[in-house]
């Protein structure tokens, strides 16, 4: 509570900071809403005169810590927020603090909440990328694997399948047709090659020879093709 006394003097004789206080009457006025008041207090006095010509004197406590001059504010001062803990996952919490940089002074603003919780956040699983496909096994099926990064918190989703067989779809090797006959060489051969168009997988035929040799003598002509055929083709095992 706040406490305003009041007085009334005559017009005649207005009161002087040397007269003796009169007598005083109380009014008080709640003050809920006003910061805690230090124990140490002042009173001023301040004539004012009002339409019934009539001088008045308010004395009004007010807050004046000791060693602080009359005035004087200065706000809480708080640090940043730190970063969150670690979740408590027996009640399934994370907090942050933060401290007090500057205590208030004065009628200066009280510190805000130095404690901030909040819900954990979920954590979904986190897995790595596919590896690579395995050879076909007996069955005709191919295989490829992933592994966990990271386990599933707090509520996230679960992780998934870690493996993934598909069924092989064996494709044979396809080469090119076979170039010409080159020129002798000296030790009396002439060579031919050809090319891998597409590679086997899953299982499928293997490429053929990709090199031939042959005696000059029973080459008719270096421009003729090593098999004559003029057009690749699939060769399985």
């Amino acid at each position: 509570m706040l406490a305003i006394f009041t007085s009334s003097f005559g017009q005649a004789s207005p009161p002087r900071a040397s007269d003796p206080l009169p007598a005083l009457t109380a009014t008080n006025i709640q003050t809920s809403n006003l910061p805690n008041l230090p124990t140490h207090q002042t009173r001023a006095m301040k004539p004012v005169t009002n339409a019934c010509r009539y001088a008045a004197v308010l004395f009004l406590c007010v807050s004046q810590p000791p060693g602080v001059t009359a005035g004087r504010s200065v706000d809480c001062v708080v640090s940043d927020w730190s970063e969150y803990s670690a979740c408590d996952e027996i009640n399934m919490k994370q907090t942050r603090t933060r401290s007090v940089v500057q205590d208030p002074e004065g009628w200066g603003r009280a510190c805000p909440g130095l404690v901030d919780t909040m819900v954990c956040l979920p954590v979904s699983c986190q897995t790595s990328t596919w590896g690579d496909y395995s050879s076909c096994d007996a069955k005709g099926f191919k295989t490829r694997t992933r592994t966990i990064i990271r386990e599933a918190q707090y509520g996230g989703a679960d992780c998934r399948a870690l493996s993934e067989d598909v069924k092989c779809n064996p494709v044979d090797c396809y080469v090119s047709r076979w170039g010409d006959w080159s020129e002798c060489l000296a030790d009396g051969t002439r060579l031919a090659t050809r090319t891998v168009l597409v590679n086997p997988h899953d299982g499928g035929a293997e490429c053929p020879e990709l090199e031939r040799a042959a005696p000059c003598s029973s080459i008719g002509s270096a421009s003729a093709s090593a098999d004559g055929s003029g057009a690749g083709k699939r060769k399985r095992r």
